[in-house]
């Protein structure tokens, strides 16, 4: 049996985002714990995750980590994996393409509820120490020790992507009891863990959290958080149709569709006719909307180096290099090549 949730604005019930699923499944095979095997017993199909709006509900994310327990024999199975988690998603690119790594979590954090909708993660500053603290609205994790020590565990292997490995917190705290692996826990962490807190929470170094990404890039970060808001709308839904058709504009462009107003107006379940009418009573249309976000996200793109401007086209859903510089000269006043010339000369001015 397989399974499928796309459950988009449901806020009935406790979900995990599809993408944190799919890291999930392949940082626990890394310890053993084959993903086939972990599908199976829980009737999930993991080729249904890579669609950026599906939600898996919590209860079947435990089940994954009690499943991968039972098949490696491994009492710290989440802490173990999360050890292996290579993160992706728009969180985790916003965290390396922003200028500092404090930066970077900030902005994730206000999103934090693609992760897992109940979670709410917070900062506390006291004196030359900064804590990131998870608070999740959710009974069921108060006894799931796996999902809390991978949940901390994945979120500093997105710092060492985005600073280096040397990055390590100063002290763990878990609101779980030790279970007789206080020794182990503080060999992954690399820092004293205290089990029987009153949260959850990573303890690290002011200075720390101030370093310099590896892989900064201002333009990318602005995009993807916008993203990361067009994603989070399928949790929460946007107050005015513009915004929420922006949003869908941006899930479909992360999901390699190219937005058109009858699939745009599915997607937000209403029809054409109606969304025609409804963006005309906001002063607008569905392509100007549209065209918007294609215009910031193509100009984001082009400030990158390293992309050629044939990737840049072909990823935004345009046949050829030919149709996409004809729409950017339109809504740009110039080329892709211009443009990008014109912004690498604004960055190394502001760095002269």
């Amino acid at each position: 049996m397989s399974l499928r949730w796309a459950v988009a604005g449901d806020m009935t019930q406790s979900t995990v985002g599809g993408v944190q699923v799919l890291d999930l499944l392949q940082a626990l095979e890394h310890v053993g714990a084959e993903k086939r095997q972990l599908c199976a017993a829980v009737g999930l199909d993991p080729d249904t995750l890579r669609t950026p709006d599906v939600r898996v509900p919590t209860p079947i994310v435990l089940r994954l980590f009690h499943e991968a327990e039972r098949l490696t024999g491994d009492p710290l199975v989440g802490l173990h994996g999360g050890q292996h988690a290579e993160p992706s998603g728009p969180l985790t690119y916003l965290v390396l393409s922003s200028p500092r790594l404090q930066d970077g979590i900030r902005s994730a954090h206000r999103f934090s509820r693609l992760i897992l909708n109940t979670l709410q993660i917070r900062h506390e500053v006291h004196g030359d120490r900064v804590s990131v603290v998870y608070e999740a609205d959710d009974r069921a994790l108060e006894v799931r020790h796996h999902a809390v020590e991978y949940l901390l565990m994945s979120g500093l292997r997105s710092m060492q992507r985005a600073v280096g490995d040397t990055i390590h917190p100063c002290a763990i705290h878990f609101r779980h009891a030790d279970r007789g692996q206080r020794a182990g826990a503080e060999q992954a962490f690399g820092c004293p863990v205290r089990f029987s807190e009153r949260d959850d929470r990573a303890v690290y170094r002011a200075r720390d959290l101030q370093r310099a990404s590896r892989f900064p890039n201002p333009y990318i970060a602005e995009q993807i958080e916008k993203f990361a808001a067009a994603t989070e709308a399928c949790v929460l839904p946007l107050p005015t149709l513009r915004e929420q058709l922006a949003a869908q504009t941006r899930a479909m462009l992360a999901a390699g569709l190219r937005a058109d107003r009858v699939s745009a107006a599915r997607r937000l379940g209403i029809s054409d006719r109606t969304l025609r009418r409804a963006l005309e009573s906001e002063s607008t249309t569905f392509r100007a909307v549209r065209d918007g976000v294609l215009r910031e996200v193509a100009e984001a793109l082009l400030s990158s180096p390293t992309l050629k401007i044939e990737a840049v086209a072909l990823s935004m859903g345009f046949a050829d290099v030919a149709a996409f510089s004809k729409a950017f000269k339109r809504w740009a006043g110039c080329s892709p090549s211009d443009f990008r010339a014109q912004r690498t000369a604004a960055s190394q001015h502001r760095g002269a």
